[in-house]
């Protein structure tokens, strides 16, 4: 049963009402051991696009991404999850690298490669504090997770790419845009629920989505309360960037060039993909 005293309903509003920039939730999804194997249905789930882009998607994308490899090339995926573009690349030949702190996704890409025996080096790790004493031909981030880093974040991720992306090579990501945000809807809904993603228990979910205009972010939170009380707030942000943006963040930082591939996906599902821009930061 929901304790629905004083205290606690002051206790919501308080952390839920009038969000700053970049204030932080209270829980992980990726590391908790029930959402983590959500999560990865999710991603494995070729009807929809909520974690994973679906094959037909992630096709186009590594179309995109051959215009920039070579035979034999050596890559690097931050945030691989259970490898859905790992297995493909090295598939196709390249030599592969993946790095993601879901221990979950790690394993699951870790057996799906040995069954079809495929050589990709998996690292669980978080990639903001991945180092290697190799270089890539090709570093990638895919899916908007470069929106989801808060300034200093960025900040590290770049020093860090410096070192891991080969002079000449390229460090690709994809990101919203402001056209890709304009039909959004920005509001405040909540679900009941008997059992589902975020627990196996009943709970409510409190959802909100925001804009803030001057930070170019988008701000999401999922407050859970479950039957028996307990509370989870989950909050994400995503910037989306146009290439004027991007050039400003790289080009100060020994990058010699960012350009921008339009039109690399379709449809209007979780992103409005088809205006999601592919920024290519050659260094």
């Amino acid at each position: 049963m929901i304790h629905n005293d004083t205290t606690q309903i002051q206790r919501m509003l308080s952390q839920l009402a009038h969000p700053k920039p970049y204030d932080k939730g209270t829980d992980m999804l990726w590391t908790d051991p029930y959402i983590s194997e959500q999560l990865l249905a999710c991603h494995l789930d070729e009807t929809s696009n909520l974690a994973s882009r679906r094959a037909d998607l992630r096709a186009a994308v590594i179309h995109f991404l051959q215009q920039y490899l070579s035979p034999g090339d050596s890559i690097l995926d931050l945030g691989c999850g259970p490898g859905l573009y790992t297995h493909k690349l090295a598939e196709l030949g390249y030599q592969v690298t993946g790095v993601d702190f879901s221990e979950r996704s790690i394993a699951w890409a870790k057996d799906r490669a040995r069954e079809r025996g495929l050589v990709i080096d998996y690292q669980c790790s978080n990639y903001l504090n991945f180092a290697s004493q190799s270089r890539f031909d090709l570093v990638m981030m895919i899916y908007c997770d470069f929106g989801a880093l808060v300034e200093e974040e960025r900040a590290l991720l770049i020093e860090r790419l410096r070192m891991l992306v080969k002079p000449g090579g390229f460090f690709i990501f994809d990101a919203l845009t402001l056209q890709s945000i304009e039909s959004m809807q920005f509001t405040t809904s909540w679900d009941l629920s008997e059992g589902g993603f975020y627990s196996p228990l009943p709970y409510l979910c409190l959802n909100q989505r925001l804009h803030f205009p001057s930070q170019k972010v988008l701000f999401n939170q999922h407050y859970i309360v479950e039957e028996q009380g307990s509370e989870h707030l989950y909050r994400f942000w995503n910037h989306y960037f146009e290439l004027e943006d991007v050039q400003s963040l790289f080009l100060p930082r020994s990058f010699t060039s960012v350009t921008k591939g339009t039109h690399v996906l379709d449809g209007l599902d979780a992103y409005n993909d088809e205006h999601v821009g592919f920024f290519v930061v050659q260094r």
